[in-house]
């Protein structure tokens, strides 16, 4: 897998999230197949993010150690 950032901790992000979804999908495959999410899940958890986005508490970028 080739992954590509604007810097060397986005490239790793992306590489990581890359394999922890794919991870989740083998465990899925496992409990029975994935399910679809439900719409109003999906509503809610972009509701919630506005809301952090909106408290100042989200930001799409990486915590600094």
């Amino acid at each position: 897998m080739l992954v590509f950032a604007d810097s060397l901790g986005g490239a790793v992000r992306a590489n990581v999230t890359i394999e922890e979804a794919a991870e989740i999908c083998l465990y899925a495959y496992g409990l029975g197949g994935p399910k679809p999410i439900p719409a109003h899940m999906i509503e809610a958890t972009n509701a919630r993010a506005a809301s952090f986005a909106a408290a100042g508490t989200f930001t799409s970028e990486a915590p600094k150690s």
